[in-house]
């Protein structure tokens, strides 16, 4: 800066409230830089793991599992661990079976990466730093073209969008893409807002202010330590952002329409009247096609048919005063199915031993949503259809989230988590036998034996 710059802060402070405010609203966002540098230590863990069990095993076989391949002993009905006869070496096609003990969930298990595949694990951390590179090249050098407020609103906003791709992949180059994505703009906005922060304080603080943006960065770290400790299946933390997402949209979608109500024209109060009263068959409806179709596939279409008609009010020319309030009642009809539906299946989706944690924090996303949306409406000043078009964005993505969840229709409540993590997975954990007690070679004892071999046990 140049030195009249720096006599400013003289006069004005060099650390007054109005920096104070900004520069606590700039770092805090380094909090999500730690998090996201850091979360691979935990997403990418290997557990303990042997091959998996056949699927077509005969009578008399007895087969050694092993890490990497699993081996049938051939003419032998010897069941002791030490075996030096011959052996058929197979491959493990039919998968494997990891200790959940301790890692319920991480990208190995969710997609195999061990053994042939172990080199793709070990690369998403290499490829997330080498996204911190060009990230910091890039957005370092278009912040000081462009200005460094544009680069931190992008960047942030990239954090955000990127971030909740990370969670909803369904493969593992999906993920290694998002994450590559997450990390430019990461690294990003963690060196621009450190050069921001700089210039905007004075020269008496410089140092401090400089260096605790770091300290945002390390409280982050921790996040990941607590977040990884607390939540110890990504399956449960994605139903649950999922979950919180239906909650506040639900919510609000539910007041947007009733507080808009009274400017759709007409007469007021049998407007608002109106509203209520198509709420009362939505949740008739909601219990008919939760009971028939199931949860899921009742909350989809009415998520989606909310986002549709949001779109469909849009289109309606303004003077169509009664047209405008049927969509609007049935807008709300649909968002009220949704809205009466979540509780039940939020509280199916959880185990017992969380269920009322897991339904009071919906409720709280629920007030959220409440506290929002009369500000939403207020939005109409800057464009009439702005409430709309953010209730149908959320309804959109909220249904499309929805696909992910499992259907709980005829399902037992679950009674731990990883019995409400093994909900819909496609794999019967339950079923496996259980994981070594040590990472080397260890003998599975498979007998499924004839009546003869019994014979000759006894």
């Amino acid at each position: 800066m140049a030195p009249g710059s720096e006599r400013l802060f003289d006069t004005l402070g060099h650390f007054g409230r109005f920096q104070a405010c900004i520069y606590f609203a700039s770092v805090f966002q380094a909090m999500s830089c730690g998090i996201h540098y850091l979360a691979s230590v935990f997403m990418a863990v290997t557990p303990k793991f042997v091959c998996s069990i056949p699927g077509n095993m005969e009578n008399g076989e007895i087969w050694e599992l092993n890490q990497c391949s699993r081996s049938r002993r051939e003419g032998s009905l010897d069941l002791a661990y030490e075996y030096n006869g011959n052996k058929s070496v197979f491959s493990c096609s039919h998968g494997y079976i990891y200790d959940h003990t301790k890692w319920t969930s991480t990208i190995v298990t969710e997609w195999d990466l061990v053994c042939e595949r172990e080199w793709l694990a070990k690369l998403t951390q290499p490829t997330f730093m080498l996204g911190v590179l060009i990230g910091a090249v890039i957005f370092g050098d278009i912040a000081d073209r462009m200005g460094r407020r544009h680069i931190m609103w992008f960047t942030s906003i990239g954090q955000f969008l990127f971030g909740i791709v990370v969670a909803f992949t369904f493969d593992y180059y999906s993920f290694v893409v998002a994450r590559f994505l997450l990390a430019m703009v990461s690294s990003g906005y963690l060196v621009v807002v450190f050069v921001y922060v700089t210039e905007y304080v004075g020269i008496k603080v410089r140092t401090w202010a400089s260096m605790h943006v770091h300290a945002f960065f390390a409280l982050g770290v921790m996040v990941v330590a607590l977040v990884g400790f607390l939540v110890r299946t990504w399956y449960i933390a994605r139903r649950t952002i999922t979950v919180w997402l239906i909650w506040f949209t639900g919510s609000l979608g539910y007041y947007v329409f009733s507080l808009s109500s009274v400017n759709l024209g007409g007469n007021e109060y049998l407007n608002l009247f109106l509203i209520g009263v198509v709420e009362l068959p939505s949740y008739v409806i909601a219990c008919i096609g939760m009971d028939k179709l199931g949860r899921r596939n009742t909350l989809i279409p009415s998520l989606i048919s909310s986002a549709l008609i949001c779109v469909l009010i849009m289109l309606i020319p303004q003077d169509f005063n009664v047209l405008i309030i049927l969509a609007n009642m049935a807008g709300k009809f649909t968002i009220g199915v949704a809205f009466g539906l979540i509780y039940l299946y939020t509280a199916e989706l959880y185990p017992t031993i969380v269920r009322s944690l897991a339904v009071g924090s919906g409720s709280m996303m629920c007030r959220v949503g409440s506290v929002v949306a009369p500000f939403c409406v207020y939005l109409t000043s800057i464009w009439i259809f702005m409430p709309l078009l953010l209730v149908g964005i959320m309804a959109f993505l909220s249904g499309l989230l929805t696909l992910m969840l499992p259907e709980t229709l005829g399902r037992p409540l679950t009674s731990t988590l990883m019995e409400a993590a093994e909900m819909g997975r496609k794999q019967d954990i339950s079923s496996e036998k259980s994981p070594p007690a040590e990472s080397g070679v260890m003998l599975q004892k498979i007998e499924i034996l004839s009546q003869e071999t019994r014979g000759i046990e006894k």
